[in-house]
């Protein structure tokens, strides 16, 4: 699962991601959302705003671009536009657990589904994902965030990392700080507490 590392500024970067005893980040427990009604309400606000959806499947080795085209709460499904890369299409179809990176209206939202299946809606190919249990929310910060593009992503390096320099897409930025994508591969490079004082953006 992508997860998002804080950073106070342009120059440093510091690993937080302190866990709860269930393996949560202890910091995103209030911004957790766990009633059904909720979770529907602000995924109908995902559909209203037309924002895009971030899909990382296979472990985040591939990804897709898509947006949520309806919402079945009866059922407890949600139905995904089909993504215009018919690889990616493929392996997301193929994946046990996914994760979903949104941000209407600048509020960072992300959730994980188990997979998803192809049908067909209104005439055209498309996914239906489980609607997720939990989503989290994360609410707007001081400082107005510009978020970075997914496809061609702006690259951000830790040019003081101890095994030598590290790169690191950068998911959004703004005078308060940037936040950096941590792919599922990093393997053990870096850990809570960490504090790198060369992060070069160009």
């Amino acid at each position: 699962m992508p997860v998002i590392l804080a950073g106070n500024s342009a120059e440093t970067v510091i690993v937080t991601e302190e866990k709860r005893a269930g393996g949560e980040p202890a910091d995103l427990a209030k911004y957790t959302l766990s009633s059904r009604a909720e979770i529907v309400a602000h995924l109908r606000t995902i559909i209203d705003h037309r924002q895009n959806v971030t899909v990382f499947s296979n472990k985040g080795k591939s990804f897709i671009i898509t947006r949520l085209l309806d919402i079945d709460p009866e059922r407890s499904v949600m139905v995904l536009d089909w993504g215009a890369k018919e690889h990616e299409n493929r392996m997301l179809l193929q994946s046990e657990r996914n994760v979903f990176v949104s941000a209407p209206a600048g509020v960072k939202t992300q959730f994980a589904t188990g997979p998803v299946r192809e049908i067909s809606f209104e005439g055209a190919p498309a996914f239906e994902s489980p609607l997720p249990t939990q989503v989290i929310k994360l609410q707007r910060r001081e400082f107005f965030r510009i978020h970075t593009p997914v496809a061609q992503p702006v690259l951000c390096r830790l040019v003081d990392h101890a095994s030598g320099e590290k790169l690191l897409p950068l998911f959004d930025l703004s005078l308060g700080g940037m936040a950096l994508t941590l792919p599922v591969s990093h393997g053990d490079w870096l850990e809570a507490g960490q504090v790198y004082q060369q992060a070069v953006i160009e």
